[in-house]
């Protein structure tokens, strides 16, 4: 049908954070009526795929995962002159992003920082965010930046992000957040089509799977176990906070994979834990939630979980976050100095009545963000596909 939306994504709907993210975006499409045919790659999480990680590195065997699908990943249709969507670009494959980006008009919601990072997360310190190839696109060469989480072609990434620039016209970003939006106005200059829709993920109840947790935690790490997202930040934490109880949703063996000469502190537990076999209910229980991202991070689906479901949530305040968007009287602001920001945790998980106006004013805000997401998606919709 020529009226039908066509939709790549490089994410499986409904699986995790960004997977989520689509699936949302689907369910307003369809209650928006319109009519939409969806390619989109599996998440790697089959037999096949966890054994494939008992004996390679995490990141090479999702790299591996991603080269093989993308063989496949290709699209019989001769697609010319069509609407297009795209959703993780660097998944669904540069050479197929770049015809499609030629031959027709072009939807690309930006998850992370592809369009001007290699890396995805722009980190490249242990507690620091880094804008350097925003000016220089060489930058990377000094600190031998590599792709992520998807290896590419350096060549063939250069010519998607040309693609992009020689066809502004008939691209439109789909942004999270005003940070984000900054960011692409950096790298792109003036930019004919953007609009900024947010994020947002399923928030249902999910059926709880495992044990009944007793134990409540002083601070837990909620978020993917990459050091972007700022697993040693938090443990750092936890070594300076020696008498509060602290717990990571991944079993030690996990942490030692990306951590080879961890330390293991006698505060600190370690789960492999799922959202439906645990973490929620630990999440929910826990006095203080950290999402501790260090780079340039739009919205995160574990920050809105955390501020939904707990309220009391500390973050990084890094160049261009989201984080740095919400005021600060609804999330706790941490530095970069790590034993700053131990103080500032002390004061809070000493005081009840600190909690509590934080749960407060989270669950104002969240009410507030949630509204605005669906009407922001509902009128992009009907605007550009009614």
């Amino acid at each position: 049908m020529k009226n039908e939306i066509i939709i790549f994504s490089g994410i499986e709907p409904g699986k995790k954070g960004a997977g989520n993210l689509v699936y949302f975006f689907l369910d307003r499409l369809k209650i928006n009526y319109v009519e939409f045919k969806l390619h989109f790659n599996k998440t790697p999480d089959g037999f096949l795929i966890r054994q494939l990680k008992n004996f390679v590195p995490r990141n090479l065997s999702k790299s591996l995962y991603y080269s093989f699908y993308r063989f496949f990943f290709k699209s019989s249709e001769n697609i010319i002159n069509r609407k297009v969507i795209l959703f993780h670009p660097q998944s669904i494959g540069l050479e197929l992003s770049i015809n499609l980006i030629r031959n027709n008009f072009v939807y690309i919601y930006v998850f992370d920082n592809f369009l001007f990072c290699r890396k995805s997360y722009n980190y490249i310190d242990r507690n620091k965010s880094c804008l350097l190839c925003l000016k220089d696109k060489d930058a990377y060469l000094k600190y031998k930046c590599d792709f992520f989480p998807v290896k590419h072609n350096p060549h063939k990434y250069d010519d998607f992000l040309l693609t992009i620039s020689n066809n502004l016209s008939r691209v439109h970003f789909l942004t999270q957040n005003r940070n984000q939006s900054n960011l692409l106005y950096q790298k792109f200059g003036p930019i004919p089509n953007l609009t900024q829709i947010g994020m947002m993920v399923d928030m249902e109840d999910v059926v709880f799977n495992g044990k009944k947790t007793v134990k409540k935690y002083d601070f837990l790490y909620h978020n993917t176990l990459i050091e972007a997202k700022g697993i040693f930040y938090f443990l750092s934490i936890a070594k300076l906070l020696r008498n509060y109880s602290f717990i990571v949703p991944f079993s030690l063996k996990e942490v030692r994979n990306l951590i080879p000469d961890f330390e293991d502190f006698e505060n600190v537990d370690f789960l492999s834990i799922k959202w439906n076999t645990g973490l929620k209910e630990i999440l929910i229980n826990c006095q203080v939630v950290i999402n501790p991202s260090l780079w340039s991070a739009p919205v995160e689906g574990a920050l809105l979980k955390s501020i939904k479901f707990n309220g009391c949530v500390a973050v990084v305040t890094t160049e261009y976050s989201f984080q740095s968007e919400i005021p600060s009287n609804v999330v706790i602001k941490l530095p970069d100095n790590l034993v700053e920001a131990s103080k500032i945790l002390n004061d809070v998980i000493d005081s009840e009545k600190i909690r509590i106006n934080y749960k407060n004013e989270a669950k104002k805000w969240f009410d507030l963000y949630s509204k605005d997401i669906d009407i922001s998606f509902d009128k992009f919709i009907q605007e550009e596909f009614n």
